[in-house]
């Protein structure tokens, strides 16, 4: 998953051809058993979102509720990795390759997280970093069990 990530990065939008069957591929691996693929799979569908429109468009419920499978069970660096492709992918469905208005974010995503933490998943949002306008970069914050 690490290489495809930085073949991803290197590519660009030369492996559209690809896109499809690096989610399929990455999809299986956000659910494994290991933490560390779970993670790579995160950090590669972060990548693969930058190009593939699917992501953020037909297929955002799919991926949210994969997201949120992948919660269950995982690691605090799981997390993290799998809150920070979450987080991009609604900034992205919500204002594509735009720059992003962060208090409004900020409450419908807390509002959409409120949800979830009825199942016990320890979460809290605390605060929007904008690091450009093309990628906006939100933190969640999950205490370490």
């Amino acid at each position: 998953m690490l290489c495809i990530e930085k073949i991803l990065k290197g590519l660009g939008v030369s492996a559209v051809s690809c896109h499809r069957d690096i989610y399929k591929a990455a999809r299986t691996c956000l659910t494994d058993r290991s933490m560390a693929v779970r993670c790579a799979a995160a950090k590669c569908l972060l990548e693969l979102q930058r190009e593939a429109v699917f992501l953020w468009s037909t297929e955002l419920e799919n991926v949210a509720t994969l997201c949120f499978r992948a919660f269950e069970g995982s690691n605090y660096d799981v997390r993290v990795g799998i809150s920070k492709l979450l987080g991009t992918l609604l900034a992205s469905a919500l204002e594509p390759r735009q720059a992003i208005g962060g208090w409004i974010l900020f409450s419908n995503l807390r509002n959409i997280f409120r949800g979830h933490q009825a199942d016990h998943l320890p979460m809290e949002i605390v605060k929007i970093i904008p690091s450009s306008p093309r990628s906006p970069t939100y933190c969640f914050s999950f205490p370490q069990m």
